[in-house]
């Protein structure tokens, strides 16, 4: 396990390492707790039917699925692990108070920017997204990189993972086969990673972890191009507009790219900045 007292900076590779094995602690973890519970469904099924928003659903999802991992503390630096224990609190639970009217008239601009279908989307979800918006923006204490940028990024993942929640409450159990399940299971994971990135920060002695984590969010983004196109013909696929939707996730990925590439350029030669 890493020491946070070692002088020695990880790099992707090292973290993905990590990442792994601490996945796979927790994978055995959480099958056992959810075998003796006689849950046989996926993750995101348990929120969609523990929240009546599908944002308010992936929000949860996303919260429980990084905390559970806890994959980017190591165990022998407690001081460290509270700070950004402290910091992610911040992160994920700053939208308890969401039904506010001031939460609900922040981040307009950034609304303004939606198409008029994600827009009605919105406002039938009866959520507000400007809470997330600005806690993306405070926890980003980096100049390196541009903030903005990267919110937009996660906030368009994270409502086509709310309009995917939202396919799946239409479609039948019956017609809801593996590769439904899948499409659905890599959409809400692709949120869950890029969060899981910009949690880590951009810190030099974290940038590894942040750059494998938001690697795993563009493996889940290929994947989704990939399931797509044989799902075209499926009786559901009519509820969606499936070109927009491949589209915005093949901006999605490209756009993760390209963030992956800005942060090896700074880990690999951190003196150019």
């Amino acid at each position: 396990m890493r020491s946070y007292e070692d002088d020695e900076i990880w790099d992707e590779f090292q973290w993905e390492a990590h990442l792994t094995e601490m996945e796979q602690k927790s994978e055995a973890l959480r099958s056992f707790i959810e075998s003796n519970l006689g849950e046989d469904m996926p993750r995101w099924a348990r929120f969609l039917k523990k929240y009546p928003s599908k944002l308010d659903a992936i929000d949860a999802y996303i919260e429980d699925e990084l905390m559970f991992e806890d994959a980017y503390f190591p165990d022998d630096d407690d001081d460290w692990e509270d700070d950004e224990d402290d910091e992610l609190d911040d992160f994920f639970m700053s939208g308890e108070e969401g039904d506010d009217a001031e939460d609900m008239d922040d981040g307009e601009e950034w609304k303004k920017s939606l198409s008029h279908a994600d827009r009605q989307a919105l406002e039938n979800d009866g959520i507000s997204e400007s809470m997330w918006v600005q806690e993306m923006a405070d926890l980003q204490d980096d100049d390196l990189f541009d903030a903005d940028e990267y919110n937009q990024i996660y906030e368009e993942s994270r409502m086509l993972a709310a309009e995917m929640l939202k396919l799946a409450e239409l479609v039948p159990e019956r017609e809801q086969d593996l590769y439904f399940i899948e499409l659905v299971t890599e959409t809400v994971n692709l949120g869950t990673k890029i969060a899981g990135g910009f949690a880590f920060g951009y810190d030099l002695d974290v940038l590894g972890g942040n750059i494998a984590y938001c690697k795993r969010a563009l493996n889940s983004a290929n994947r989704i191009l990939e399931l797509l196109p044989g799902l075209r013909n499926r009786q559901f696929m009519r509820l969606v507009d499936y070109r927009s939707l491949h589209e915005r996730i093949f901006e999605v990925r490209n756009e993760i790219g390209m963030h992956i590439q800005d942060m090896r350029e700074v880990l690999n030669d951190p003196e150019s900045e």
